[in-house]
């Protein structure tokens, strides 16, 4: 029933979409879109300590999902301001004579692993212009390097995901596993369709590799959320879909690597970033698991709070969260430190830096380009974290949920395409996922389902989405001067999507 309450609960949201379609740039849409939530808190009458509450949460989670995304960028400027990328993308064109093997182990294996890296588009960047040196027409490689983020709920060590699980009160880790498990449909329908495209319907007597990469690439990130956690995911699964596409080349085409001291040099800087990362984690669950008194101990206190790293990072990274009750406990310290993604991929830039030998010009240029990009990135992303957690606090999700929840189970026909339009939207699962994920929390409760696997869904389709969604087929068509074909690799993206949406509703309801 339509009520002013429901309108009003409505309105930042069909704002975002409005002024989108009007082409207003997203980091305005999203202040509009929070003032407006906040001018409504005088009709949802919302105690002020609940407000100033929910926005130290989104704050917090904020800033670290702001670190990351930084990390991310600044790391990817300090690759391509070494070459790093052109070189790997000549050596990887070099690797099968068959360009439509390649172009599934690039979307299954190579897209992923560079999204998961740094994010944000980078997986595109690289694979579109490799995609051309195949042979792949500039609209084929456009829609193939779009089709390679199926992994982006790990993209960046997994922001987006950690978004979701942070307002819905949800494990990181055990999101991470359900969105991984649901996942399976997407990589073989994106991988089936980058056979045809690549190759045509001749193409489909490929479909036995198809299946090896596509459980490669499954199995990895399934089993890495859960043996290490949900940041390293999508690094090893690719990562291991990688090693077997390799394999299949080695054994089906008789060839061997092409192997150069070189290549060591500039696949140098993932290594390190994947070194730091699993380091930390086994550290971090070698002293949970084997020294349980070690946390709580004097020990660990004065090794960390002595530390001068241990303060340059807090002075960078954690300053936002100093007022937050209990962040200098040791053990919290440790976790902050240990476990953020932020922290290795900063470690990780300056490193590369360091062992390729460059000049810190470079590092100086590369911080200031990632910031000119990020700063935009990032307040986007706190506009929609503070709206979302303003519109929880208030209770707008729960009037929205409520009515989503008189469809009964009617409503879980709906779950995939709001969080698809969530990622149309923006863009970003992280963004999606900020307006919508505790939304689609609340109306699960709400009809008895499981939220867990609701807020997966959400997820992935959120995730899914961001493939056809402006900024990225923008962002594939400033990588060639395809101004007219925009239309047409829009309009498959999409439908490719939507059949991946389908499958999700059909694993909703197998569960119930």
């Amino acid at each position: 029933m339509l009520t002013i309450a429901l309108i009003l609960a409505v309105l930042p949201i069909f704002m975002v979409i409005l002024l989108l379609l009007l082409r207003i740039p997203p980091h305005i849409i999203s202040s509009v879109a929070l003032a407006i939530g906040v001018l409504e808190l005088f009709y949802f009458h919302t105690p002020l300590v609940v407000v100033l509450y929910s926005e130290e949460s989104a704050l917090f989670t904020a800033a670290e999902v702001a670190m990351i995304i930084l990390g991310g960028i600044l790391l990817y400027e300090i690759i391509k301001a070494c070459t790093i990328d052109q070189t790997l993308a000549e050596w990887f064109a070099t690797l099968s004579k068959d360009p439509t093997r390649l172009a599934l182990l690039t979307v299954l294996g190579i897209t992923p692993f560079m999204e998961s890296v740094t994010g944000f588009g980078v997986g595109a960047i690289f694979a579109i212009p490799l995609l051309q040196r195949m042979g792949f027409k500039p609209e084929k490689a456009a829609i193939l390097g779009l089709l390679g983020y199926v992994a982006v709920p790990w993209g960046a060590l997994g922001p987006g995901t950690l978004v979701a699980a942070r307002i819905t009160g949800i494990s990181f880790q055990t999101l991470g596993v359900v969105s991984a498990f649901i996942s399976l449909p997407l990589f073989l329908i994106a991988g089936c369709s980058a056979l045809i495209i690549a190759g045509g319907l001749k193409a489909l007597k490929r479909l036995d590799e198809l299946v090896i990469l596509s459980f490669s690439l499954w199995g990895g990130i399934l089993i890495t959320n859960i043996v290490f956690g949900t940041p390293l995911a999508g690094v090893f699964g690719s990562m291991v879909s990688i090693a077997t596409g390799v394999a299949i080349i080695l054994i089906r085409e008789k060839r061997r690597i092409p192997y150069s001291r070189e290549l060591i040099r500039i696949t140098s800087p993932y290594g390190i970033l994947v070194v730091l990362l699993l380091t930390s984690r086994l550290v971090y669950y070698g002293t949970t698991l084997f020294h349980p008194g070690l946390l709580t101990g004097a020990t660990i206190v004065s090794v960390v709070l002595e530390s001068p790293a241990t303060w340059l990072l807090a002075t960078s990274y954690y300053g936002t969260t100093l007022f937050h009750p209990g962040l200098l406990t040791g053990a919290t310290i440790v976790s902050v430190v240990l476990e953020s993604p932020a922290t290795w991929l900063l470690a990780t830039s300056l490193i590369t830096v360091i062992l390729l030998k460059q000049k810190k010009e470079v590092l100086v240029q590369a911080g200031r380009n990632a910031i000119t990009r990020w700063w935009r990135v990032a307040f986007t992303t706190f506009c929609f974290l503070a709206l979302g957690y303003l519109m929880v606090a208030s209770g707008m999700t729960g009037i929205i949920a409520g009515n989503l929840t008189q469809l009964g189970r009617g409503y879980l026909l709906m779950v995939p395409f709001i969080g698809a339009l969530g990622g149309l939207l923006t863009g970003s699962n992280t963004g999606a996922n900020a307006m919508f994920a505790q939304q689609q929390a609340e109306a699960a409760s709400g009809i008895g389902y499981s939220k867990l696997w609701v807020v997966g869904i959400q997820n992935v389709s959120a995730s899914l989405f961001t493939m056809a969604s402006g900024p990225r087929i923008q962002l594939a068509m400033s990588l060639f001067d395809g101004k007219d074909k925009d239309i047409s690799v829009f309009r498959t993206v999409f439908l490719i999507d939507v059949m991946v949406a389908l499958t999700m509703i059909i694993v909703l309801f197998l569960r119930t």
